[in-house]
C-alpha cells in the first residue's frame, strides 16, 4: 500500500510503500512524518454501491433476482419488490 506523508522538518510530501502491518512500526521510527491527504481528496471510505453513489450492475441485479425467486420467503424478495 502507498502512504503519503508530510515531512514536518522539510515541509515536503513523501510517499512510502509498505504493508499495513508495517505502518505502526514505521510511524514510531519516523515521528517527523505526518499522514497527509491531498486537499479535496480524502481517503476512500466505504463501498460506492452501499453508499448509494452508484447502482449495482445489471448482472448482479439478475443474480439477486434469481436468489429472491428461489427463496420467496426471504427479506431479499421484499427489498427487490420495493424498487
Amino acid at each position: 500500500m502507498i502512504y503519503t506523508f508530510l515531512n514536518t522538518e522539510t515541509q515536503k510530501i513523501e510517499e512510502h510503500t509498505m504493508r499495513m502491518s508495517e505502518y505502526d512500526v514505521f510511524k514510531d521510527k519516523n515521528p517527523h512524518l505526518e499522514r497527509y491527504h491531498e486537499p479535496g481528496r480524502g481517503p476512500a471510505m466505504g463501498d460506492s454501491v452501499r453508499l448509494g453513489i452508484r447502482r449495482p450492475d445489471t448482472g448482479f441485479q439478475e443474480v439477486l433476482s434469481k436468489i429472491a425467486n428461489a427463496n420467496y420467503k426471504s427479506n431479499l424478495t421484499d427489498k427487490l419488490s420495493r424498487r
